[in-house]
């Protein structure tokens, strides 16, 4: 699996939404700890990943989690921005730039005014995903940054 070129193919498509809105239509989200995800068809059959949109406009922070192996995880921002928190570590989603994340990473999302396109490679099994609610250092989740992070009542996420 060449991530790279999974990550460049989907910013492409993802530069040439006019409108996310468009593309859920009809569709009925399932509501998460992450927000609403539309679970949509890949638009690039055959190649092993799966595509949804996740509204996080009405969520403050996403619940923290990891995804086994194999599956990587691919954020691209559609609207607006976030902090995403990957293994500790703080990376500033803006639009359309990607944030990948590896299997077996902690992760969440504090978001602002945020729907991103998510892009799981191999495709989402529901039974890979694992919440965390308490640190484990073996996935790189630190409770005590992320509870620090939940009550801040805005993250800075533009670039200066």
């Amino acid at each position: 699996m060449n991530v790279e070129s999974i990550v460049t193919r989907w910013q492409t498509y993802a530069r040439d939404i006019p409108n996310w809105q468009s593309l859920v239509e009809g569709i009925t989200p399932r509501k998460t700890g992450c927000g609403l995800v539309y679970e949509l068809a890949n638009p690039f059959a055959g190649c092993g990943e799966s595509f949804a949109i996740v509204d996080m406009r009405n969520i403050k922070i996403s619940e923290p989690h990891y995804h086994g192996e194999p599956e990587v995880e691919i954020y691209i921002a559609l609207q607006g921005a976030g902090l995403v928190v990957v293994g500790g570590k703080e990376h500033k989603l803006s639009q359309r730039s990607p944030v990948i994340i590896p299997p077996n990473k902690a992760h969440f999302v504090i978001p602002d005014d945020l729907v991103i396109a998510v892009i799981n490679v191999p495709c989402f099994k529901p039974g890979n995903y694992m919440v965390l609610t308490k640190s484990n250092a073996s996935v790189g989740f630190d409770y005590d940054q992320f509870l620090k992070l939940s009550k801040i009542d805005r993250i800075e996420t533009s670039e200066k």
